[in-house]
């Protein structure tokens, strides 16, 4: 497995400051979420210099939801998939890698295969750039 290249889509941690409220708009997607994103956004930026990245369970099953809130405008981007796994990112970078679990395996993945994908933020979404495989998990 290969290190996610962090470096690679580095950016300078230069924001500093009150997050902006977040704007809900007119998206009725976004308003079903507007406590967790409030609440989560005050945290201010983990994410690409001014962003938030947070996370909350989709109820009942082993996924969640996966937003990013610009702490300058506080707008919301969703994103266009479930999480089932742990991710990783960093301040000072647009790199996002989401580690699948087992239960992501689709027929054209091999048993026991578990991918990496890495998507590059681009300042409106998040860009597919890799899917990177894993240690494989053992046979029971």
């Amino acid at each position: 497995m290969r290190t996610p290249p962090f470096s690679r889509y580095a950016v300078r941690a230069s924001f500093v400051g009150r997050p902006a409220p977040v704007d809900l708009g007119r998206d009725s997607t976004v308003h079903l979420y507007r406590t967790m994103l409030r609440q989560g956004a005050k945290t201010g930026p983990n994410f690409a210099d001014h962003f938030t990245v947070l996370m909350w369970g989709c109820g009942g099953t082993d996924c969640a939801y996966l937003a990013i809130v610009d702490a300058l405008t506080g707008r919301v981007y969703l994103a266009p998939f479930f999480v089932n796994a742990e991710i990783s990112y960093r301040r000072t970078s647009r790199l996002l890698v989401v580690n699948r679990m087992e239960a992501t395996f689709t027929e054209e993945d091999k048993p026991g295969e578990r991918l990496q994908d890495w998507y590059s933020w681009n300042g409106k979404a998040l860009v597919h750039v890799a899917s990177v495989p894993m240690r494989p998990l053992r046979q029971r």
